[in-house]
Parts: structure tokens; C-alpha cells; sequence
């Protein structure tokens, strides 16, 4: 018994690093915890059982000694409960025995015998039995002697008849078997109640270290629970931060359609600009064919400049004519000049806004790139939340069940605690 109720607190005692670990370890243990409470329990139902076996054997013995002589040893075994076969399920009783033996005492003795007895019962349960066991050697002892004596004066009154003689050697030798018998049996059951008062205060000592091993659970249990509330905070929080992300990534999206409507303005517009700068070549193209048939001009005119100045003389009227065609003709070419410097500016002007454009697009696809990335790097974080919360959930019932298994072995322990100390 004391080899299981070791193994029993050592099992108790085992720690672990965290409180997954401990939680695994009491859940696992948990059968052997209860298979040692169950023998521990058989343990001191067998006990018992051979406590009362030995009660009913006792008071047998004094039964036959009251028979045995009815009217002069009239013995009487007090106990606090009758004794009953055990039923099944039920624990054996174990009461205490009183052994307030009464023979055939003088008034004086029986009153001092009653004295002892009720002195000794204020004390606890292993005293009182202590003083009982005193008592009980002594009455036995003042019995016998005021029993021989009594008979020894009815012998000597009874010489005479041989019948009452021989009843009473008998008797006396029926009687002394009985008593040696019962002697025999009180020194058993002396040992064997001392033996069971040394039990009961192991084991006393045993239940207050399984007291502070409760306690200890309790305390161990007060930590889970603070873990807990630690992990239910670490959990707001990751939710928080994955709305916090959420919002962000909204933005993100919200962001990436905006900048997706301008890069479509943008090309809307450079389709546009290059409408525009397709129509200004062709207009370019149409004033240098104009500027060559001006240059063909200017060759006839000179042509013909020639040939007037060649016919000046008699041609003043029609020089002065051509004079003025001439000069009129230099002023369309000096237009025609400024129209060509204008169209070669709105040209260059073109060229530096398709480069600007082209700069503004390169840097829009740019933008548009990093914000995907961005994107994929925010869908990524999110699904690494979503594995993570899911992991936390399943830490959270595995250890609200562990938990549980806890609350149940702590219960069961409180129990058979209760029920040790009652037995």
C-alpha cells in the first residue's frame, strides 16, 4: 500500500516545460493515477473487511464465553454500528470497538471501570482505542481474579455434591480454554489495531501531501487559465492587425483602379497626341509640297525675271509688273517660310510631349507594378494570418478540452481524498 501511494505522488509531482506538456502528461497519466486510486481504495476495503472478520470473530468468543456461563459471566460487546454482510458496492464498515467487558464486579470496580471508559472517549479516535485497549487488559484481569475467587468460595460452599463439582471444574476448564482462545485473539486484534492506527496516520500524513498537491494543481491550473487569457489577447490582436490588413489591402485595390482609369486616360490621350501628330506630317508633307512648287515658282519667276530684264527696255510696264509679282512672291515665300518654322516648332513641341508622356506611362507601369507586388505580398500575409488563426483555434479546444481533462482528475482526486480521510 505505501509503495502505491508513493508511486501515486510521485506521478502527481512530475512537471513539465509548458502548459501543452503538462496538459499531455495529465491526460496520458490519468489511467494510472485512477488505477492506483482503485488500489489503493481495494487496498482499505480489504482492510476493513478483515477489521469486521476479525470484530465478529471477537464477539463470537465472548458469546461462547456468556454461554458457557450464563448466570455468573455475563459478557456484552458495544459497537457503534450492528454488523452487517457486506453488500455489493458498498464499503465495509469499520466501527470502533468498545470493550467495556462486564463481569461479576463488585458496584465499587464496575463504577471505576465506566470512569475509565468515559474518560478516555472526549480523545481522538487512535487515543480512545489506546486507553480502550488498557482498559480491557485490566478488567479482564480483575474479572478473572474476583471469577476464581467467587468460584473458589462456591466451591468450598459446594464440596459436598459431587455433580456441581465436576459442572464446575468444567466449566472452569471450558472457561479457561475460552479465555486463553480470546486472549489469544485480543493480542491479534491489538496488533492488528495498532498496526491500523499507524496506517491511518501514513496516511493522514499522505492526504495533507495530496492536499498541497491540489493545491499545487490548483495553482497550475490558475497559470493555464492566465495563458489562456494571454492567448485570447494574442488572438484580438491578430485579428485586429488582419482587419488593420484588410482595410490596407482595400486602399491597395481601391488604388490600383484609380491608377488603372488614369493609365487608361493616358492612352487614350497618347492615341490622341498621335492622331494628332499623324495629321501634323501630313500637313508637313502637304507645305513641303507647296514650299517646292513655290521653289518651281521662284525659278520661273526668275526665269522669266531674266527673260524680262533681258526685255526691259521695251518691256518697263511689264517689268514693273513683274517687280511687283516678284516682291509679292518673296512675301508669300517669307510666309511660307514663318508657316514652315511654326509647323517645325509645333513639331518639336509634339516630339517632347510624346517623350513626356512616354515618361509619365513608364512611370504609371512602374507604380502599377509595385502595387501589385504589394498586392501579392498582402494576399500572402493574409493567407499566413488565416493558417495561423486556424492553428490557434485548434490550440484553443485542444487546450479548453485539456482544460477540461483537468478540472476532472483534480474532482476524482478531491474525492478519494474525502474518502480516505472518512475511512
Amino acid at each position: 500500500m505505501d509503495a502505491k501511494v508513493k508511486s501515486m505522488i510521485k506521478l502527481i509531482e512530475e512537471d513539465a516545460d509548458s502548459f501543452a506538456r503538462r496538459a499531455e502528461m495529465y491526460y496520458k497519466k490519468r489511467p494510472e493515477l485512477m488505477k492506483l486510486v482503485e488500489e489503493f481504495y481495494r487496498a482499505y476495503r480489504a482492510l476493513a473487511e478483515r477489521y469486521d472478520h476479525a470484530t465478529a470473530e471477537l464477539r463470537h468468543a465472548h458469546r461462547t464465553i456468556a454461554k458457557a456461563f450464563p448466570d455468573q459471566v455475563p459478557f456484552e460487546l458495544i459497537e457503534d454500528s450492528p454488523s452487517k454482510p457486506l453488500a455489493q458496492g458498498k464499503e465495509p464498515n469499520t466501527p470502533e470497538i468498545k470493550f467495556p467487558v462486564r463481569v461479576l464486579l463488585d458496584t465499587d470496580d464496575l463504577l471505576d471501570d465506566e470512569q475509565e471508559l468515559s474518560d478516555s472517549e472526549p480523545h481522538s479516535t487512535i487515543t480512545r482505542a489506546s486507553h480502550k485497549e488498557d482498559s480491557e487488559d485490566g478488567i479482564k484481569r480483575r474479572s478473572l481474579k474476583k471469577l476464581h475467587r467467587k468460584l473458589g468460595d462456591k466451591e468450598a460452599a459446594a464440596q459436598s455434591p459431587r455433580s456441581v463439582e465436576g459442572r464446575v471444574r468444567k466449566g472452569l476448564k471450558k472457561e479457561k480454554e475460552n479465555e486463553e482462545r480470546s486472549g489469544d485473539e485480543v493480542l491479534q486484534l491489538s496488533n492488528e489495531n495498532q498496526n491500523l492506527k499507524e496506517m491511518v496516520l501514513q496516511e493522514t500524513e499522505r492526504a495533507g501531501k495530496a492536499e498541497s498537491e491540489v493545491e499545487g494543481l490548483r495553482k497550475a491550473l490558475a497559470d493555464v487559465q492566465t495563458e489562456k487569457e494571454s492567448v485570447l489577447l494574442q488572438y484580438q490582436q491578430c485579428l485586429a492587425k488582419l482587419s488593420n490588413i484588410e482595410g490596407e489591402l482595400n486602399n491597395a485595390q481601391k488604388d490600383s483602379t484609380r491608377l488603372n482609369e488614369e493609365a487608361s486616360r493616358a492612352e487614350i490621350e497618347v492615341q490622341t497626341l498621335k492622331e494628332a501628330l499623324i495629321q501634323l506630317e501630313a500637313e508637313k508633307n502637304a507645305g513641303q509640297i507647296k514650299h517646292k512648287e513655290y521653289l518651281e515658282k521662284i525659278c520661273n519667276l526668275e526665269a522669266m525675271l531674266s527673260q524680262v530684264q533681258e526685255d526691259k527696255k521695251g518691256l518697263n510696264i511689264r517689268a514693273v509688273e513683274a517687280e511687283s509679282e516678284a516682291h509679292a512672291m518673296k512675301d508669300e515665300i517669307s510666309r511660307l517660310e514663318l508657316e514652315k518654322e511654326t509647323v517645325l516648332h509645333q513639331y518639336n513641341e509634339c516630339l517632347g510631349k510624346i517623350s513626356v508622356l512616354q515618361n509619365v506611362i513608364s512611370v504609371i507601369e512602374n507604380e502599377a507594378k509595385l502595387l501589385k507586388k504589394r498586392a501579392e505580398s498582402a494576399e500572402n500575409e493574409v493567407s499566413k494570418l488565416k493558417s495561423s488563426l486556424a492553428d490557434l483555434n485548434k490550440e484553443k479546444e485542444a487546450s479548453a478540452l485539456q482544460y477540461k481533462c483537468c478540472l476532472e482528475t483534480i474532482s476524482k482526486l478531491e474525492k478519494d481524498i474525502s474518502s480516505a480521510k472518512r475511512m
